[in-house]
């Protein structure tokens, strides 16, 4: 196995990738059989955030329209409490590629973070256009709704996800707590 791991890192020109592989096969995202390296993407998912940042920069260096480098970058800004920052990544993704429905669905929860009711409505309005049954869409909607004290819709929405996700316990949670801290609890 160590003399896979060791082959397939002297292919990288770059030294700050040394790390890439073990830390992708400890979180699963890469298989030392096929040795494919992981995308940034993928490192972003299983945790390697560090990693999959550097890595999508360097990809952005060679090739600056990257889309799933831009989001990793849109997804990282979002955790990091840096809307502004997520926003500018998402309207370049969906400038260069309209059918992401993913970057409109966090354009939705970066413009409501930044006060821009408006923008996330109008990204929420594209999200539907390309995905309208998507439970995370149907959060971002009852999340939107919630906010602008429209509980009944909310719970109509969280009811639409719970039939059609009946595991999506982060989704009920999301919409209960702010319907608990509202004094709203049979809503919630």
């Amino acid at each position: 196995m160590r003399e896979l791991v060791k082959s397939w890192l002297g292919r990288f020109t770059r030294p700050e990738q040394d790390a890439v592989l073990p830390a992708a096969l400890e979180a699963g995202v890469a298989s030392a059989a096929d040795m494919t390296p992981p995308s940034p993407l993928q490192l972003y998912r299983a945790g390697i955030t560090d990693t999959a940042l550097q890595e999508a920069k360097a990809r952005l260096a060679a090739d600056p329209d990257g889309v799933e480098s831009l989001y990793v970058q849109a997804l990282a800004s979002l955790a990091f409490g840096q809307p502004a920052a997520a926003i500018t990544h998402l309207e370049r993704i969906v400038g260069l590629q309209p059918d992401h429905a993913l970057a409109w669905m966090e354009l939705v929860q970066a413009h409501t973070a930044t006060g821009r009711k408006a923008a996330a409505r109008e990204a929420l309005h594209q999200a539907q256009l390309l995905q309208p049954d998507h439970p995370r869409l149907l959060a971002e909607m009852a999340v939107l709704a919630l906010s602008q004290g429209k509980s009944k819709e909310a719970v109509d929405l969280l009811a639409q996800i719970k039939g059609r996700e009946p595991r999506a316990a982060e989704v009920l949670f999301q919409i209960g707590s702010p319907l608990l801290k509202a004094g709203k609890t049979a809503e919630a």
